[in-house]
C-alpha cells in the first residue's frame, strides 16, 4: 500500500514481530501456515528464497525474501525439538477458576489448550519454553505429567498425563 519495507521476524516459538518503515512495529502469532494479525488471517505458502502470505479475506499477496538468516525448517528432521516427555495430552486445574484445561502439545510444536467454557487457544512449544498469546512458560517434567511455569509471575499449573 505504501511502497515501503516490511521486515517480518517469525521466532520458532510461533510469535512474530512485523516492523513498517516508518517505524511502526506489529506483533501477530502464526499457527501452522496460518498468520494471525490483529484479526486478519493470512496463508503462509514457501518460495524460492522466502514466503508468501495471502490474505483469506481478500487475496493481497505479500512475498519476503530471505535476508540469510534462515535455517529452512531443518530443526530435529522437522518438528520443534518438543522433549519426547512433553508430547500428548495433559489435564489441569485452571488456578484463576478452578474449571478443568485440557493441553495437547504436538511433535510439530503446535499446542491446543482447551478449558471447561468450552473456550480453545493455540500455543507453541519450542524446546521447553510454552509461549501462549505473548505469555511464556517453561516446562519441566514431574512424575506423572508436566508443569508451566510462568516466566514473567512465576505461576505453576501441573497437568497430568491421563
Amino acid at each position: 500500500q505504501t511502497g515501503g519495507n516490511i521486515t517480518l521476524n517469525i521466532n520458532s516459538s510461533g510469535s512474530v514481530v512485523i516492523s513498517f518503515d516508518g517505524g511502526s512495529t506489529t506483533y501477530a502469532t502464526i499457527y501452522g501456515d496460518q498468520l494471525n494479525n490483529n484479526g486478519i488471517i493470512s496463508r503462509v505458502t514457501k518460495l524460492n528464497n522466502g514466503i508468501r502470505t495471502t490474505r483469506t479475506d481478500n487475496g493481497e499477496r505479500i512475498d519476503y525474501y530471505a535476508n540469510g538468516n534462515i535455517n529452512n525448517g531443518n530443526t530435529n528432521n522437522g518438528d520443534a525439538q518438543v522433549p519426547r516427555w512433553a508430547l500428548g495430552t495433559f489435564y489441569a486445574r485452571n488456578p484463576q477458576t478452578g474449571g478443568n484445561i485440557t493441553m495437547t502439545i504436538n511433535s510439530n510444536g503446535t499446542v491446543v489448550i482447551s478449558f471447561d467454557g468450552g473456550s480453545t487457544t493455540y500455543a507453541t512449544i519450542y524446546k521447553d519454553q510454552l509461549t501462549n498469546n505473548g505469555v511464556i512458560s517453561k516446562v519441566t517434567k514431574t512424575n506423572n505429567g508436566i508443569r508451566t511455569t510462568r516466566l514473567d509471575n512465576g505461576e505453576r499449573i501441573d497437568y497430568r498425563s491421563q
